[in-house]
């Protein structure tokens, strides 16, 4: 895999539209799934007599948080048909599990990316869905040199902030339907033109371990 990018890859893939119907169904809300990168703040609300999980934000609470936070909706691969079959083709051809999670910057007031430049251990696959994100990727990063003094703990992403990367190698405003490939350990950094929705499809390079079930992509119509 090499870092590059693909204009009009997945046109319609998850809209506004589809994250209002999403937001609006209590029980995917659950709040271990949602979160904003440095930030603890907590909600309460009264719970009606019809929840039997207290644990899901009301849509009214989902609203306020993702207008206000840079906000990661994890676990999202089975939430339409689309987004399935679309996890299922890059399981195929991966031959890894794959993962998906929502990216969403609303308030354009936040000018620094919660994790500045970072990398991660994951190869991703990003579509962007909505709005305009300008990507800065960087060449692959050797954590095995002893020489490397820009090592970098994903575990406290965040708290490290890259610099003296040079140039990137991409440097790429993207827009509706197009993706970008960043592989493992290529520093990178995605800053937000317009509100923005993307979706990040990640997966390890370590083969799927025997005592792990791959997800069931079967998508059942009634």
């Amino acid at each position: 895999m090499i870092p590059k990018v693909e204009e009009g890859y997945c046109n319609n893939l998850f809209t506004w539209k589809d994250l209002e119907n999403i937001i609006n169904i209590r029980p995917l809300m659950r709040s271990e799934r949602i979160y904003a990168p440095g930030v603890e703040e907590k909600f309460e609300w009264n719970c009606n007599r019809w929840m039997t999980d207290t644990s899901c934000y009301p849509s009214i609470v989902i609203k306020k948080f993702i207008d206000e936070h840079v906000t990661i909706i994890t676990d999202v691969s089975r939430y339409n048909e689309k987004l399935n079959e679309f996890c299922s083709k890059l399981e195929n051809e991966v031959e890894r599990c794959v993962d998906a999670q929502i990216f969403l910057c609303r308030n354009l007031d936040i000018k620094d990316h919660p994790f500045g430049i970072h990398y991660d251990r994951n190869n991703n696959v990003i579509v962007q869905c909505e709005g305009i994100t300008n990507w800065k990727v960087w060449d692959y990063i050797d954590e095995s040199d002893p020489d490397n003094h820009l090592k970098h703990d994903i575990q406290s992403v965040g708290s490290t902030q890259m610099k003296d990367l040079g140039d990137p190698i991409i440097d790429f405003d993207l827009k509706p339907g197009d993706a970008i490939w960043v592989p493992h350990q290529h520093p990178h950094l995605a800053t937000s033109k317009t509100k923005r929705m993307s979706i990040s499809f990640p997966w390890q390079d370590k083969p799927i371990p025997a005592n792990i079930n791959i997800q069931d992509r079967t998508w059942v119509k009634i």
